[in-house]
């Protein structure tokens, strides 16, 4: 289960629109419920809230923001080359 601390954490590396990315990498592993039918936003949300436990949707949500933090990463090095060398 998500913790309060946790959910804080991630937040600030998910950022907005986390939703839809969690959904991606859930349809990516093809992870679905037990009836087989996809995760639904609202649950996935409920979860990362801390409100439901689901071991593999916490996982996808470690997943994307570990993406999120290194695609931010890459981000801030490419403007730190490109402002000390310039255009």
């Amino acid at each position: 289960m998500i913790s309060k601390l946790e959910h804080t954490l991630l937040k600030d590396v998910l950022k907005s629109n986390y939703t839809a990315g969690v959904l991606a990498v859930l349809k990516g592993q093809n992870s679905v419920k037990k009836n087989g039918k996809p995760y639904s936003a609202k649950y996935v949300r409920a979860v990362f809230q801390g409100r439901r436990q689901n071991t593999t949707i916490e996982k996808a949500i470690w997943q994307l923001a570990s993406l999120r933090k290194e695609q931010e990463t890459i981000q801030k090095e490419l403007k730190e080359s490109i402002t000390k060398t310039g255009f």
